[in-house]
């Protein structure tokens, strides 16, 4: 028998990627950048790749939700600094 013995075999998975498994069995490591704590989940290529791209969706919306707080904040500095402006003097 050669690699992947038991390849697509879903209704008995293997659950391992060895010789005598499925090229589809991942292992992948996760991080929680919070808290840095990190896990191994082991299972199906199949059944992980929605929640890895789902993942890859959150992350990209990251920096662009971020951007809109820094306007936001900026926006608000300098409606504050043109008020001080706008003041008259003694008033």
């Amino acid at each position: 028998m050669g690699n992947y013995a038991k390849a697509w075999q879903c209704e008995a998975c293997p659950q391992s990627n060895g010789e005598q498994g499925c090229p589809a069995w991942s292992e992948i490591i996760e991080a929680n950048v919070r808290t840095g704590e990190e896990r191994i989940t082991k299972d199906c290529l199949f059944r992980l790749l929605p929640r890895m791209m789902v993942e890859v969706v959150k992350a990209s919306n990251r920096p662009a939700a971020e951007l809109g707080e820094m306007r936001a904040e900026l926006f608000k500095g300098f409606s504050a600094v043109g008020q001080l402006l706008l003041k008259p003097p003694g008033g």
